[in-house]
């Protein structure tokens, strides 16, 4: 009978996935950009599609056969069914609605906080950020940026920065700290400075439903959500993060009820986790021990045996 082969052969010690975790996220975000531009010079479609075209076969692909070999340790949040849960999603909503209200309203916060000589460069930022946008989707019918610019990138950029550096973070660093690196290296890949503090946020939102509901489906879903809204948003040219400051009466209620929405909602579902899969957390396999500690607890042993012998002679 054939023996069936478990995800690897060998599991790799913390410390060593922990470096291959950095190294993978690089080579395939490199990956993805050669093979981006590579469509994109060798085939008749747009830069849209080709985009597109490289998240699928090179972020997408190889980060989904990594996470298929990896051993449990290693998958805190996996391809597995999202919770069926009508507390859980119904939290998700309300910190994920509260986010949008508070992304809305951050450019226009973000220019009444910077110095007067940095706003005309902010808000050139802004400016070409949206015409970069704009000229990505070019003349493609809405069903089409759908595909390309909403249902790809969610899964692609879901099971690279929360299906495989997510679980890499976990190893060594605790819950917070591993949402907001993960989340900084979500913002600056982007290569949108005048949408990093948005970017982040999202990230940070996306990285933290990962880790409660242990399903990559859940980020994936709402990262889909976030893409579409955005794609309608445009679709109706008024994109967010216009380059026109919001009035008082805007800005200030979306900022106050979208910071509050977002940390009670983010409490609530803390408190899910606590009540269901608190425990429900395979332990990452220990570190080997050392040629040196594992000497000197056999020096150890024996020296405990040795005095053992001396006091029974003595007693003799």
């Amino acid at each position: 009978m054939r023996q069936e082969l478990s995800p690897l052969s060998t599991v790799p010690s913390p410390a060593f996935w922990y470096r291959i975790g950095w190294v993978l996220l690089l080579t395939i975000f490199l990956s993805y950009l050669f093979v981006a531009q590579l469509l994109f010079m060798l085939l008749p479609i747009s830069l849209l599609f080709a985009n597109a075209g490289g998240q699928l076969l090179g972020m997408w692909l190889p980060s989904f056969l990594i996470i298929r070999r990896l051993p449990p340790s290693y998958r805190q949040v996996a391809y597995r069914l999202p919770p069926v849960d009508a507390a859980f999603w119904g939290w998700a909503v309300v910190g994920f609605g509260a986010l949008l209200a508070l992304t809305v309203a951050l450019p226009t916060v973000v220019l009444l906080l910077l110095p007067e000589s940095v706003v005309p460069w902010f808000q050139q930022q802004l400016q070409r950020s949206l015409e970069r946008y704009q000229d990505l989707m070019g003349d493609a019918s809405r069903f089409s940026l759908l595909i390309a610019a909403a249902v790809v990138p969610a899964l692609s950029e879901e099971t690279l920065f929360r299906g495989i550096f997510l679980n890499t973070l976990r190893i060594r660093h605790s819950f917070w700290v591993s949402i907001t690196v993960s989340a900084v290296i979500f913002a600056v890949v982007h290569f949108d400075p005048a949408h990093l503090l948005e970017l982040f946020l999202l990230g940070s939102y996306l990285a933290l439903l990962a880790l409660v509901s242990r399903s990559l489906w859940v980020p994936v879903a709402f990262h889909l959500l976030n893409n579409g809204l955005a794609l309608l948003t445009f679709a109706s040219m008024q994109p967010f993060g216009s380059v026109d400051p919001l009035p008082i009466e805007w800005w200030l209620p979306l900022t106050i009820g979208g910071i509050a929405g977002v940390s009670f909602a983010v409490s609530r579902l803390l408190r899910w986790q606590r009540h269901t899969n608190a425990d429900d957390v395979t332990p990452l396999p220990a570190e080997p021990e050392s040629h040196s500690s594992a000497s000197a607890s056999e020096q150890e042993r024996s020296g405990q045996g040795d005095s053992t012998s001396e006091e029974m002679t003595e007693r003799r």
